[in-house]
């Protein structure tokens, strides 16, 4: 229980009155309690001591030392702000009389807070300013809303400036309701907001040695970006200042007398705590854009959460500028998105509950640092110890050990990441777990393409390990044909030897093989967890680890239960390449729909691999000897479906070749990379096997290896032939439609259109503006305050960005179609067959093991539905037409042919939503 003692604004007292009033149930008080606690918990925690403590020792420690930074820089605040008051010291900063009547322990809360939380956000020092500034204002707001209306300010006052994470909804929805009632007031600009940032930024590198400005070089086509990012403070007292210098501004290691990082980190979780979690009720039903009025529960009519403060700072659609808010609040009052909002409700309505044993299972991964698949890690490396005898070292040694170093210093900093974030996951979890009902909504919400995305940050929407945390909660009996789904998914989740590319019958069969391996499996997840007897099954070496964990489970449960046993397990279908899969249907292409199992066959069709087949001939047919080395690597390793598989995927919304090299840079190459910095090697090798010598074109002075960067690029230019080479009609597709968002752009305008089912997309792109603005920061190094320039960047909203527009429109005109087929497809559920429980991420569909064979059915059926009738190539491109002012002068394309495919053949597939 929260102590209310000594708090001149009590949270609690709104929840009285509510329920004095409105006699609410006891679940739905406990919601607006979660709710209140949502807004409150992070600044609470940071003003006052909790009276009560379980660790009592760690919590006294690690709020002593925030007591300690925000104590002094608010001495820092109180000095420099006194001195501009003081009618002798000249000119006046700009900021003075902005901030002046905040009082600067409130401020340097907000200092220390935006700081935190862009060290585990890793915002770049531009960014972090404006964050700084913007939270200021905020507080400055909420003091003139208070002065002009203080029943107003009343209502609206739970949204605290602590609250890092949504700083900009918060504001919106400040203005909005404010802007209702006849208030408003001009807002800050950059420059002041910047200049506000940089003020508390000095405040914090001054005195409370706590944080530090690192500089991160990113390298790409273009070459090396410099950008400046805010740390926490390391160093290492070992080496002297000319060491140091040798070494330029890289630091190597956490000051433990300073600060127990971890420590801090598990204590004051709230910090990098996200605004929004699941609900234990119902989220609010969807029937407007948002409501910043309603104050009673049973009112609301947008915002998803009960309380008015918190539900304020829900919109319908996230990231939607004006002319889209407009569309669809006009789309909302005429009725035609009222198909769409009623499946949005539909998704949102769908209870979870927690899969303790996953849970337990995650919670002894985390405390024993098991490091598999993508599951974090929870220690950070030890630091690389400075050599002895450096000063007799060469400098090519020198700078080898200086790269060593940073990489487990960046490692580091990764992991850091990380820690916060597993500990809020965990507490979240394990809360829920508790829950008496056990049963947790997440609400949902759209994005500008109208896909699904839900609000909170834990969802089945997560990774492995969350994601399989994760059941429906209202379970069926799973009958024969549930308990064949249920086996199906765990064939998949494990894909040992890829079964997961096998015939359906192949997969139940290795399953019935291997039954004594699975039953193992969930009868102990620790001694299964890894080993090296090759008759056994390992979850840790499965695709999805924790998912195929659940699988077995669920399989043992039903052998000790029988077919009376309810399962909550989701079975889902995946679309198989879902972009190359709505093209073939836009252009009915028989060959690429066959490709992505569009038309019935025996056996599951693979896209990816035949790319690969294609690459591996391309890299083998090259005979040219400055590749010799990168080549000879790639055949050795012999490329595979899985190391371009997100290339296969992402050319169908737009990606090119640039794009293509990263992607693999960053699931192939870093991993590799990783590894070797962590664990020493990679599949036995010290050194990436793909690496090669990097020569610096001017001096010819041999740099170092590579770390695969030059071995990606080389397999990028590969898989791009190859995939062009398979994929030809996905490419007149995507054509097609940049053609006409060029049109758009010529007439500078956004290219809009309508979904089958009625949601209006505006691809908006704007052109931005680089400022630079000279302000005045805290130097560490140097000891003093220096003139520096940071930039900044601004929309210029009236002002189309052709090239953006031109690179997104095909990728958000795919989306948007997946998006109208995961709504059509739950509405047929429910209307058809019933379906009340959905499990959805954009193009996999999942329900409860009862339920998977109707909504096999329902996917297809909603599918062909969506492209049987009209032509929807025609209908954008009569859309565009409406939207220009000189139709008659633009370049506009040729509808593209339609092919031979038989869109009826779907519902005969069994593959292509499996």
């Amino acid at each position: 229980m929260l102590d209310t003692q000594n708090t001149t604004d009590n949270p609690f007292d709104k929840l009285k009155e509510l329920h004095k009033a409105y006699q609410n149930s006891p679940e739905v008080i406990q919601e607006l309690r979660r709710e209140k606690v949502m807004s409150l918990r992070g600044r609470r925690r940071y003003l006052k001591r909790l009276s009560k403590n379980k660790n009592i020792s760690t919590q006294q420690n690690a709020q002593s030392v925030i007591d300690t930074k925000q104590a002094a820089v608010q001495k820092y605040l109180d000095g420099v702000i006194s001195n501009q008051g003081d009618s002798g010291s000249g000119r006046q900063f700009t900021w003075f009389n902005e901030i002046k009547d905040i009082p600067t322990g409130t401020m340097s809360v907000i200092a220390l807070s935006i700081c935190l939380d862009s060290v585990g956000r890793q915002r770049t020092l531009a960014s972090t300013l404006v964050e700084l500034g913007r939270a200021v204002e905020m507080e400055q707001w909420g003091r003139w809303l208070r002065s002009e209306n203080k029943e107003l300010e009343q209502r609206v006052y739970n949204k605290v400036m602590k609250e890092h994470s949504s700083v900009k909804y918060r504001k919106s929805a400040l203005k909005a309701i404010a802007t209702k009632e006849g208030l408003t007031k001009e807002p800050w600009s950059k420059d002041l907001c910047v200049k506000v940032g940089s003020l508390l930024m000095n405040a914090v590198l001054e005195s409370a040695n706590l944080f530090e400005v690192w500089e991160k070089n990113t390298y790409s086509k273009r070459g090396v970006k410099t950008s400046k990012r805010v740390g926490i403070a390391w160093s290492e007292q070992e080496y002297d200042a000319k060491t140091r210098q040798e070494l330029g501004t890289f630091e190597l290691a956490m000051t433990d007398d300073e600060l127990e990082r971890l420590e801090v980190l598990n204590e004051e979780a709230s910090w990098l705590e996200p605004m929004f979690t699941p609900m234990s009720v119902p989220p609010v039903q969807w029937q407007t854009f948002d409501d910043l009025k309603n104050q009673n529960p049973y009112k609301r009519t947008a915002g998803v959460y009960l309380d008015s403060a918190l539900g304020a700072q829900v919109p319908l659609v996230r990231g939607a500028n004006p002319k889209q808010q407009k569309m669809v609040r006009r789309a909302i009052a005429d009725g035609s998105l009222s198909e769409m909002l009623r499946a949005l409700n539909l998704i949102q309505d769908t209870p979870f509950e927690i899969n303790v044993p996953i849970l337990e299972a995650v919670e002894w991964a985390w405390e024993n640092n098991k490091c598999f698949s993508k599951f974090p890690r929870a220690t950070k490396l030890d630091k690389l110890a400075f050599p002895d005898n450096w000063s007799e070292l060469s400098k090519a040694d020198k700078k080898g050990w200086v790269i060593r170093a940073r990489e487990v210093f960046n490692k580091n900093r990764e992991i850091d990441g990380g820690l916060a974030l597993k500990t809020q996951d965990l507490r979240t979890a394990r809360e829920l777990a508790n829950l008496p009902t056990k049963a947790f909504w997440v609400g949902a919400s759209w994005d500008f393409r109208g896909r699904v995305y839900p609000v909170a940050n834990f969802s089945h929407q997560r990774s492995d390990h969350i994601k399989s945390m994760m059941l429906l909660h209202n379970k069926k009996p799973v009958g024969e044909e549930g308990l064949q789904w249920i086996a199906l998914k765990c064939a998949d989740l494990g894909d040992f030897n890829k079964i997961s590319k096998a015939s359906i019958s192949d997969r139940l069969e290795w399953v019935t093989d291997n039954i004594e391996s699975i039953l193992e499996v969930a009868r102990d997840f620790r001694e299964s967890f890894d080993g090296d007897d090759a008759t056994k099954l390992y979850w840790s070496h499965a695709d999805k680890p924790f998912g195929f964990l659940a699988a077995c489970i669920e399989i043992h449960n039903v052998f000790t239960y029988g077919y009376e046993y309810e399962s909550g397990f989701p079975c889902g279908l995946d679309g198989s390449n879902s972009g190359l899969q709505h093209f073939s249907a836009l252009g009915l292409n028989e060959a690429e729909g066959a490709l992505v199992n569009l038309t019935p066959s025996d056996k599951p069709q693979d896209l990816y691999e035949a790319v690969a087949e294609v690459a591996r001939q391309k890299i083998d047919a090259d005979k040219s000897e400055s590749n010799k080395e990168m080549r000879e690597a790639w055949q050795k390793f012999r490329v595979g479906r899985k190391t371009l598989k997100r290339n296969v995927m992402t050319k169908n919304y737009g990606s090119n070749l640039y794009g293509f090299g990263e992607q693999i840079k960053t699931d192939f190459m870093k991993p590799i990379n990783d590894a070797i910095t962590s664990d020493g090697h990679w599949e036995g090798h010290t050194v990436n096997p793909f690496a090669v010598e990097k020569i610096d074109e001017e001096t010819g002075e041999c740099l170092g290896l590579d770390k695969g960067q030059a071995a990606a690029s080389y397999l990028a230019k590969k898989s791009w032939d190859a995939v062009n080479e398979v994929v030809r009609g996905a490419n007149e597709g995507m054509g097609f439609i940049q053609k006409l968002c060029e049109a758009c752009s010529n007439e500078n305008k956004m290219m809009t259109w309508t979904t089958p089912l009625g949601f209006p997309v505006v691809n908006r792109y704007n052109k931005r503006i680089s400022k630079a603005i000279k302000v005045y920061l805290y130097d560490k190094e140097f000891g003093h305050i220096k003139r520096s320039q940071v930039t900044i960047k601004d929309d210029i909203h009236d002002v189309v960005d052709a090239r953006k527009s031109n690179a997104a429109c095909a990728a958000n005109h795919t989306h948007s179609l997946d998006s109208s087929h995961l709504h059509s497809t739950v509405l047929k559920c429910f209307d058809k067959y019933g379906i009340k429980d959905f499990f959805l991420i954009h193009d996999s569909f999942a329900t409860t093991p009862a339920d998977t064979a109707e909504m096999f059915n329902a996917v297809r059926q909603a599918f062909v539905e969506q492209y049987e009738g009209e032509c929807l190539y025609q209908r954008l491109k009569d859309q565009v037409v409406d939207q220009l002012d000189h139709p008659e002068k633009a370049k506009l394309p040729e509808v593209p042919a339609k092919g031979t495919l038989d869109l009826k053949q779907v519902l005969k597939s069994d593959y292509c939503f499996l």
